[in-house]
């Protein structure tokens, strides 16, 4: 995903914040960015074998925090 998608998908979140919660996750090798060279310039983020390998704990940790009104 490209940076302006994660944005429009966390409403309320500033991209200053975005960035720099991208940039941790990125050095925790968790996703990996991908500058690509167009017109304006465009970084696209991808979730890494580390990150994925976290997605099953992430999709209880949602669900717990949905059953309990979190």
């Amino acid at each position: 995903m490209r940076f302006n998608e994660i944005a429009r998908q966390l409403s309320g979140a500033s991209k200053k914040v975005l960035a720099e919660r991208l940039k941790a996750m990125e050095e925790n090798k968790l996703i990996t960015r991908k500058v690509i060279s167009s017109k304006p310039v465009a970084v696209q983020y991808t979730i890494a074998d580390r990150g994925l390998s976290a997605l099953s704990i992430l999709e209880v940790l949602k669900t717990w925090t949905i059953e309990n009104n979190l």
